[in-house]
């Protein structure tokens, strides 16, 4: 079975199961998904075209297994993704389509990810060298750059986030602390 057909089946599974439920727990869960499709309309309405529309649904998913996953560590203090970002680095301001932002201690990581639409990036000499710049000075800025072409994310936009999951995780240190429990089992 599919996972696309799995996941249909968990879902309406979950959907005929809240009929038992008395009438009081019906409204309260209304409510929560009415405010959480509330919440997910404002993160998604800060992004500027469909690709990264599309990647902000999504993300929000990210932040909420990122935060859960890293509330292990005991160094882990906060994580907050933020949609059309503006940053300073190297003395010029940049607007990024998502920051990832993780404080861990005493050290805070930061990851821009950019969804690069066709009809704004590269498409000139001019353009790839001031993106190419860009990227340099947020480098330069300690930000870890994670880019998609706007052909990956319409394609496999799950594909797309579990990739930034995974980067997150390696460089915060997560995958060494699994590690690290796995050695002293």
């Amino acid at each position: 079975m599919s996972i696309d057909k799995r996941l249909t089946s968990f879902v309406e599974e979950g959907l005929r199961s809240i009929e038992q439920f008395p009438k009081e727990i019906k409204k309260e869960i209304d409510y929560v998904i009415e405010l959480r499709k509330s919440l997910i309309s404002r993160f998604v309405s800060r992004c500027e075209s469909p690709i990264e529309q599309l990647l902000a649904v999504r993300l929000i998913e990210a932040e909420e297994h990122l935060y859960r996953e890293l509330s292990v560590l005991c160094e882990f203090k906060s994580l907050h993704i933020y949609a059309q970002k503006e940053v300073i680095a190297n003395g010029r301001k940049y607007r990024l389509d998502f920051l990832i932002e993780c404080v861990m201690d005493s050290k805070t990581y930061k990851f821009a990810i950019e969804a690069d639409g066709h009809e704004f990036h590269e498409k000139t000499k001019e353009q790839a060298a001031r993106d190419k710049a860009r990227e340099r000075n947020l480098m330069k800025d300690g930000h870890l750059i994670i880019r998609f072409t706007g052909s990956e994310i319409w394609r496999d936009v799950s594909k797309c986030v579990g990739e930034i999951i995974e980067i997150v995780q390696k460089k915060v240190g997560l995958d060494d602390y699994y590690q690290k429990l796995l050695e002293e089992d």
